[in-house]
């Protein structure tokens, strides 16, 4: 429903009328009931004055924009001049973490101001009031330019957001460069000429395959290109800044990036593969008339912008969201702030002053690392600074708690069945988790959670505590039964690998189920799986179960597989496990597509994983190639990484 709201010109009549009506009965004795009156017409002042004072919303989000190559915060190229001279404008934020590594959530949790892959991992059910439904029900007018590449990660937890585009009403959703996305926002502007607006602006720019073009040209490398596509989008936000400042004053303008992007750091590329601070951390900039200049060098998160911008738009408060108004911040009334946290997979970490730590629940593995002393996030300090190590990780694990109470409530809301404890925080990849899913197993559980209390063992690493139940459980349902023969065969009881094998050979089976008897034959060596694997290959429904295929017919090493797997490596979502898995096959035929990728293929982490693929290869023409691309590949990573199985194959000899 539409909550009705004042134009503006209500608005200023309403205004003067309460300064009116204030002076006259201020004047007058106007006995006990004075007070009451006093508080009303206060009241009714300062909504008027919060209705004169609403403006246009523009929220500018840059893919793939790491902190650390901005010139605002410290980078030495001059990547930013316009984020720069608005940065001297407004509130910068030194600290700023997006919720995930890579756009898909991260965006959901910016427009939601929720933990949205936590949230929807326990409770996929869950809807969430989003930033333009929000404004929208409260008299903006709301539209929204970005790309399909929102939703690549988890389409199905991001379908119901992506049928209505998060709430927006007026919708450009396709790629566009960064100079016609903010075409499309000025004619926005143009045609409809509203009242105020939220505008949502996503350039895509920064995004590999990185482009050369803009000046200055830094060099060839990919991180050179890199920073010239920084150079284009910033000078489409410096026009799109120029044009509100001209036509839309009063505009709070937020700009910010989805994640960072890795070059090498942690020896890795790209970004959505790991919680440091190069695919993390993230510039924030809030500029608006009201607000004098400022830095802020507390840690915040993207989570914290939806509750910002509701309380610099005036607009009444939504009853949940996990972020915070940031105002006391930014007004220097506070310098605390509560930690951030974000995640991934089974990853999370947790920002807090200067320390910074890493916790792998599916591997119950930390890492700590003091950000103030070490930003590269070199040295862990969990050995050294143990008790600070467990101090975080109880913060963590208090969050974790808070997000179960959050699931239940909305397990409420939504009229979701009740799941056992150990099933939810099995979904969140909590290894400690294994013997409670297993008891799940063993007593009278409904029949839907002791499925997927099955499931989750086998998603989990294993741990052969949980086989003696697995033995006593009798399930009355036979899927539940066919569950748990897969799980016990991973914790390698013989005895059921023949119903195993059934299990992988029935058509009708479901996909996971067979995905699950796969990999567990696969890790067996058992003669015949190859072709239910690659049957299961092209029907995987998401790109991580595609990898988990991948790396399955990996791990069987039948050559048989090698075209499937050829043909399949052209695509980014899964390059990377069809290389290791065809250097795990090895042999003449996967030869010949390896050296080719070390040397002209055009990702460089393409190009680092054929060179560890070959390492098993070995021969003259591994060796030969690996040669080359030590002493000639324009990326530093790459010859490093040949030159490094150069020198292995060296000692093998």
């Amino acid at each position: 429903m539409r909550i009705l709201s004042l134009p503006p010109a209500r608005s200023r009549v309403l205004f003067l009328a309460s300064i009116l009506l204030t002076s006259i009965l201020l004047s007058l004795d106007a006995g006990p009931g004075r007070r009451g009156i006093e508080h009303y017409v206060s009241a009714l002042t300062n909504h008027a004055a919060a209705l004169a004072t609403q403006h246009d919303v523009v929220l500018v989000t840059i893919d793939c924009l790491r902190a650390d190559h901005v010139g605002a915060y410290g980078y030495k190229r001059p990547t930013t001049p316009y984020f720069d001279q608005l940065a001297r404008q407004g509130v910068r934020f030194q600290r700023a973490y997006a919720q995930a590594p890579h756009t898909s959530f991260s965006i959901a949790s910016l427009l939601t101001g929720r933990y949205f892959a936590t949230l929807t991992r326990l409770i996929p059910e869950a809807r969430f009031m989003t930033l333009a439904r929000w404004l929208r029900a409260h008299g903006w007018l709301t539209a929204a330019i970005y790309p399909p590449a929102v939703y690549v990660t988890d389409k199905d937890k991001l379908s119901p957001y992506a049928a209505d585009h998060f709430g927006f009403e007026h919708v450009r959703h396709e790629y566009l460069s960064a100079d016609q996305s903010v075409d499309a926002a000025i004619s926005f502007f143009e045609k409809q000429r509203p009242s105020r607006a939220l505008l949502w602006l996503h350039l895509f720019e920064p995004h590999e395959p990185y482009e050369v073009g803009g000046a200055p040209a830094f060099g060839t490398r990919d991180i050179d290109r890199y920073d010239q596509e920084i150079v284009v989008v910033d000078a489409a936000l410096g026009r799109l800044a120029r044009y509100l400042a001209q036509q839309r004053p009063g505009a709070t303008l937020v700009v910010t990036s989805d994640h960072g992007e890795a070059f090498d750091e942690h020896n890795e590329r790209f970004h959505g593969t790991n919680l440091y601070e190069e695919q993390l951390r993230v510039p924030l900039l809030i500029v608006q008339p009201s607000l004098r200049p400022k830095v802020v060098k507390a840690p915040v998160q993207l989570i914290d912008v939806f509750p910002t911008l509701i309380g610099l738009s005036h607009a009444p408060w939504p009853s949940t969201l996990d972020g915070h108004d940031l105002s006391g911040l930014m007004e220097g009334r506070t310098n605390k702030h509560t930690a951030v946290i974000a995640t991934l997979r089974e990853q999370l970490t947790l920002v807090q002053g200067n320390f910074k730590l890493i916790w792998d629940l599916r591997k119950d593995a930390m890492q700590l690392f003091n950000l103030a002393a070490d930003p590269r996030e070199l040295h862990d300090l969990t050995q050294e600074r143990s008790q600070e190590s467990l101090h975080l990780r109880s913060q963590l694990q208090d969050w974790i708690e808070e997000q179960l109470a959050g699931a239940d409530r909305l397990r409420l809301i939504y009229a979701v069945p009740a799941v056992p404890e150990a099933v939810l925080r099995a979904r969140l990849g909590d290894a400690a988790s294994v013997d409670a899913l297993a008891e799940v197993l063993d007593r009278s559980a409904s029949t839907p959670a002791q499925i997927e209390a099955a499931q989750q063992l086998l998603r989990l690493p294993p741990r052969i505590s949980t086989l003696p139940k697995l033995l006593q459980a009798r399930p009355a349902n036979a899927l539940v039964d066919d569950w748990i023969h897969i799980a016990e065969l991973r914790l390698g009881h013989k005895p059921a690998q023949l119903q195993v094998e059934r299990i992988l050979h029935r058509a009708s089976a479901a996909f996971e189920l067979r995905l699950r008897a796969a990999q567990v034959l696969a890790f067996r060596a058992v003669r015949g799986t190859a072709p239910a694997l690659l049957g299961l290959l092209d029907k995987c429904p998401t790109f991580d179960t595609c990898r988990e295929v991948i790396e399955a017919l990996g791990q069987l090493g039948d050559h048989s597989a090698i075209p499937a797997l050829t043909k399949r490596a052209s695509d980014p979502m899964v390059q990377r496990e069809v290389i290791r898995a065809l250097g795990q096959i090895a042999g003449a035929e996967s030869l010949a597509f390896l050296v080719d990728c070390l040397l002209h293929d055009p990702r460089v982490s393409a190009r680092i994983e054929a060179a560890r693929a070959l390492e098993k290869e070995g021969g003259a023409v591994a060796l030969k190639a690996l040669s080359q691309a030590a002493t000639s590949d324009v990326e530093a990573l790459v010859r490093t990484t040949a030159k490094s199985v150069l020198a292995s194959h060296t000692v093998a000899k």
